[in-house]
């Protein structure tokens, strides 16, 4: 990484030269004096003129990539030979009487180089990691910084200092201290891509985990170090925020040196569930060429958290922590609802209504709910809430630091009647504080709010918290650290066969935990025993909603005898509910009342097609631009009468989106151009769209798949041919030619030539023909001469 420094310098030279004609004042105005005082003006407006075109300082390195796998030579060049070089190859800050760089590097084991280069007025900075036979299959992070920043028996921030007691987590620490220091920070891909090499600010960050041999760190990004942002979409699942003014490099917190995914796979877990959550991404991380472990890259929850997941003014919340908190806004709101909650008896529906003007009383049960199934021992000291400023805007919750869970310090945690715990009032001031257990035991006050409780534990029980959703996801998490465990290991003691053991113990309560859950659920609700909910759909026909869970084709649940289930059936866009199979109920809504098994299985009937079926077809389409212009497709009417638009639809099968077309006619056996705006989002992978006329019939059927379009600046496809089925991605031509839009493509116009040409020529044969038969006719029936024998 370079970066200029010498604005001052130059800012300084112009001072330099006012003052100077300031000084010469009086020679303008003596006779004898003016050429020599225009001279020296004119030298010095050049040498300023010079100043500002002078081109910044800056330094290469020879190595364009940064991993090798053995020892490695690094040349460093200026961009003006005149400028000394000096470099240090262990983080710390060179100066003018650094080692002075006059030979390429002989690099043999992972080495940090930060470079410095200076003339006259100008210096500039240079920082590159080279990694040298190293074997990590996860994205890696290198931290360079000054050694005395992190490691100084006095000031450092890794370090206890002076006053720190005695007692775990050693309060008074350095590391306690809220102390940010500078750094420069690369982000490699798991490809060994470079995306990030800049200068940025970092605080050793978290709780209790402080006093951990590996700590968790804050990174921010700030325009006085180099950038306001970090500019990468680091998240796989998030990948649409490209932007982040914080980080977080997070060591697993307790589970530190145990599984390294515990609380991932909790957030993970959540996120399924519904919630808002951390993305994250492991990564192994570097400090001046050190290998420190695996880390968990998080986002960091703070209003810029808020503004890049929801796009509200970060300026414009309130954000809370803990019982009573604000770390952004004011917890004036927040001590309202809580008055509201103490004033009031919710048995009442009324009380209800009004309440979820306040809160988010869906987004509280989910979360509520996890914390429950996670058996999260901490979760009173780690609790994330939120609010827009304005009236009626609600409280919402995100999930955040769950690792005190899941079986952490008791392997058979799975047993623990967290319900019970999180639900009663107690005078203990750990884990469930009466004050954190306050929201909740108002909102069971009323029974609406007691059977939606429970549903949606059930529901949640039958597909996120499942142990065959959870299992998967350990599978998956595992299989993500499994390579780079040996190095993490060995970094900080253990092995891999600990580091099993600790995992199975993830898996002993994702496979024991939804049964001991049910059973406390059974007992505070008063439910005796359990039935089996069976769905069945044809996939193509439609799905079920059932409760919170929405569209089923295949679902097999168990949940209580007793309760009331609520079932919807949802028909795809081509087909119409007709009933249900054995059910007496014609509404596509109804409620179940579960007395044993029960099979739930919807009937749909297929609409019929447009009496325009197939009569307008999509032969051309261009849905992605270099030049950020608008998507567009391209129609034709193949009938010889022109057909109005009015009311007709385009439908993106992979975005649910749909597209009005314009109220307009397209003429007979002619084209008509359509732009889109983004409310359609065709994607062009595994794409389908359907035309729909103005009674939402079909009218036309498309698939598209084009696999490699990062490679491609512009998209555009052509039918092949009217033959063609367009519903195989297969008959669609990609980027053939230029775009003709209202024009036929050269494919489509030369078969409709071809198909006119056969028809004109089937018409004279026929023609012929059937003069042949005319004659013939006629011939035979004239009447034939007598021929006499004599």
């Amino acid at each position: 990484m370079g970066k200029n420094i010498n604005l001052a310098d130059r800012l300084h030279c112009l001072q330099i030269i006012v003052s100077k004609i300031y000084a010469l004042k009086n020679l303008l105005f003596c006779s004898n004096c003016r050429a020599k005082a225009g001279f020296l003006l004119l030298v010095f407006f050049v040498a300023f003129a010079n100043a500002q075109t002078e081109k910044p300082l800056t330094i290469s390195s020879s190595a364009t990539q940064n991993f090798f796998n053995e020892e490695t030579s690094v040349e460093l060049k200026a961009s003006n030979p005149e400028a000394k070089i000096v470099f240090s190859l262990n983080g710390s800050q060179p100066t003018k009487y650094s080692q002075k760089y006059t030979q390429p590097l002989r690099i043999k084991t992972t080495t940090p180089i930060r470079v410095m280069a200076y003339v006259e007025n100008q210096t500039v900075e240079f920082y590159q990691t080279i990694f040298i036979a190293t074997n990590h299959k996860l994205p890696v992070a290198s931290i360079i910084t000054r050694p005395e920043y992190f490691w100084d028996t006095i000031s450092g921030i890794y370090t206890k200092g002076c006053c720190a007691s005695e007692h775990p987590p050693f309060k008074g620490a350095n590391y306690w201290q809220d102390k940010e220091v500078k750094i420069n920070i690369e982000y490699f891909t798991e490809e060994k891509k470079q995306e990030i090499n800049q200068e940025a600010g970092l605080k050793i960050f978290g709780g209790w985990s402080r006093s951990l041999a590996q700590k968790s760190f804050a990174i921010y990004a700030r325009k006085k170090y180099s950038n306001s942002k970090f500019n990468h979409p680091f998240f796989k699942n998030k990948a649409h925020i490209e932007k982040y003014n914080s980080l977080v490099l997070r060591n697993s917190g307790g589970d530190f040196n145990k599984t390294q995914m515990r609380d991932v796979l909790m957030t993970n877990i959540g996120e399924s569930a519904g919630l808002v959550v951390q993305a994250s991404q492991a990564v192994a991380v570097y400090i001046n060429g050190e290998y420190w472990g695996i880390y968990n890259l998080r986002e960091k929850i703070n209003e810029h958290f808020l503004k890049e997941n929801f796009g509200v003014d970060k300026d414009s919340v309130d954000m809370m922590r803990h019982q009573m908190d604000a770390q952004k806004g004011s917890s004036k709101e927040y001590q309202a609802l809580l008055d509201y909650l103490k004033k009031n008896k919710f048995s009442s529906n009324e009380n209800i209504r009004e309440l979820s003007t306040k809160m988010n009383i869906d987004n509280f049960i989910n979360h509520n709910l996890c914390q429950v199934y996670f058996d999260n021992q901490d979760y009173s000291g780690n609790v994330r809430f939120w609010r827009k400023h304005g009236e009626n805007n609600q409280w919402n919750w995100i999930l955040y630091d769950t690792d005190f869970g899941f079986g952490v310090s008791n392997p058979k945690a799975y047993v623990n009647n967290t319900l019970d715990s999180m639900t009663t009032y107690t005078e203990n001031l750990w884990p469930y504080p009466h004050w954190s257990t306050f929201i909740v035991r108002k909102l069971l006050e009323n029974d609406s709010i007691q059977q939606l409780y429970c549903l949606r534990a059930f529901d949640l029980l039958n597909t996120s918290f499942s142990s065959k959703e959870v299992l998967q996801k350990i599978d998956s998490l595992q299989a993500i650290l499994r390579h780079d465990m040996q190095f993490h290991t060995k970094r900080w003691g253990g092995s891999l066969e600990r580091w099993e053991n600790n995992i199975k113990v993830l898996r002993q309560f994702a496979t024991h935990r939804p049964k001991h859950f049910r059973e406390h659920l059974m007992n505070k609700f008063g439910y005796k025993d359990t039935c089996v909910v069976l769905v069945k759909t044809q996939s193509n026909q439609g799905s079920v909603n059932v409760n919170t869970l929405t569209k089923l084709t295949e679902f097999k649940g168990v949940y209580a005898e007793g309760q009331t289930i609520y079932v919807e059936a949802i028909p795809k866009r081509d087909f119409d509910f007709v009933g249900w199979k054995n059910r007496a109920e014609t509404t596509s809504k109804i409620a179940i009342t579960l007395t044993g098994n029960t099979t739930i299985e919807p009937v749909f009937q297929q609409k019929p097609p447009s009496a325009w079926n197939s009569a307008i077809i999509i032969t051309e389409l261009k849905i992605k631009s270099a030049d950020k212009s608008p998507d567009w497709i391209e129609l034709y009417n193949h009938t010889n009468e022109p057909i109005h638009l009015s009311g007709w639809k385009l439908f993106s099968e992979r975005s649910q989106r749909m597209f009005k077309l314009p109220d307009t006619t397209i003429k007979a056996n002619s084209y008509l151009v359509v732009h889109l705006d983004k409310s359609c989002n065709i994607k062009p992978k595994n794409e389908s769209m359907v035309l729909y006329d103005e009674h939402n019939q079909r009218v036309f059927f498309m698939a598209i798949d084009v696999k490699k379009t990062t490679e491609l600046e512009d998209i555009v496809l052509s039918i092949k041919s009217p033959h063609h089925n367009p519903e195989e991605a297969s008959s669609w031509l990609l980027n053939h030619g230029e775009p003709t839009p209202s024009l036929p493509n050269t494919f489509f116009d030369s078969i409709l030539a071809e198909n006119k040409h056969k028809k004109q020529l089937m018409l004279w044969l026929g023609s012929i023909v059937a003069l042949c038969g005319i004659a013939l006719l006629v011939f035979s029936l004239l009447p034939k001469k007598k021929v006499i024998v004599s």
